[in-house]
């Protein structure tokens, strides 16, 4: 449970880097939407960890 709640804390990090206006528009326009592609696939990862674990998904 401890690793869902872990992989949960970096991926609001992650979308908070990634939600601010001028540097997360930036970084996604110069490696060409990729960070959005590896983002969704975390997300996919840390939800089926969660609920294999029988952790919150919120």
């Amino acid at each position: 449970m401890l690793l869902a709640d872990v992989l949960k804390l970096i991926g609001a990090v992650l979308e908070f880097i990634l939600g601010i206006l001028g540097i997360g528009g930036a970084i996604v326009l110069s490696l060409f939407r990729i960070p959005l592609l590896v983002t969704l696939v975390y997300h996919i990862v840390t939800l089926v960890l969660a609920k294999n674990n029988h952790a919150t998904v919120w």
